[in-house]
């Protein structure tokens, strides 16, 4: 039995798509196009995004390289669609707190394109690799930056609201106290009945057997 394992930066990753997609923008263009194309993983971290190559980005927190974090606008859109995407909470009891993440759904076999109407602007698409764990995006921005709300801390992975969690509203991935006074939460029990985090990992990539094969 062999393991193979390959090491590619962040700026690689972002090449390899470009030279892929000859119509994504990069950022090192003199005059850069309105498509931006992006890769993400089935927990919603990119792997490859125009602002990820960015030098002020180098350092930065997990959280922004969220997909949450760098498209809040798409991300809300991809929280409408049913069955794409779950936001889930787990009990990690070495840190004493309640881990709130994202899980893509591993099965799609379709393009995914805008849900909500108006935003004829920014129009996206996207689409998982197939015997990949990587979701490819594309996104065609035709007017000004539009944005949308979805609360990220920027200071630490404290959820900026742990008295409150719905499935299609749009935060960075966070974490609240496990243990927490009943003064300032409402339902102080009711996290304990979440499942145990499993161990944690680094994100994990999954290469598919033809190109273990090569």
């Amino acid at each position: 039995m062999f393991v193979l394992a390959v090491d590619f930066t962040l700026g690689a990753m972002f090449n390899l798509m470009v030279e892929s997609l000859p119509s994504c923008s990069s950022p090192l263009e003199a005059i850069p196009n309105n498509m931006k194309c992006f890769l993400m993983d089935d927990r919603g971290y990119l792997i490859a995004h125009p602002s990820l190559i960015d030098p002020l980005a180098k350092g930065a927190a997990d959280e922004q390289h969220h997909i949450t974090h760098r498209e809040s606008l798409l991300a809300n859109d991809l929280l409408n669609h049913e069955g794409l995407v779950k936001k889930l909470v787990c009990n990690d009891f070495t840190s004493n707190t309640v881990q709130r993440f994202y899980r893509f759904n591993m099965s799609l076999d379709h393009v995914v394109t805008n849900m909500i109407s108006g935003e004829q602007c920014v129009r996206y698409q996207l689409t998982r690799l197939q015997g990949t764990n990587i979701f490819l995006g594309v996104v065609n921005t035709t007017c000004d930056l539009v944005t949308a709300f979805c609360p990220c801390n920027t200071i630490d992975r404290h959820c900026l609201n742990c008295n409150r969690m719905e499935q299609n509203e749009c935060e960075c991935p966070c974490e609240c106290p496990l243990f927490q006074d009943s003064d300032f939460c409402e339902e102080p029990k009711a996290q304990y009945s979440n499942e145990p985090c499993p161990p944690s990992s680094e994100p994990r990539l999954h290469i598919p057997q033809s190109v273990i094969d090569l």
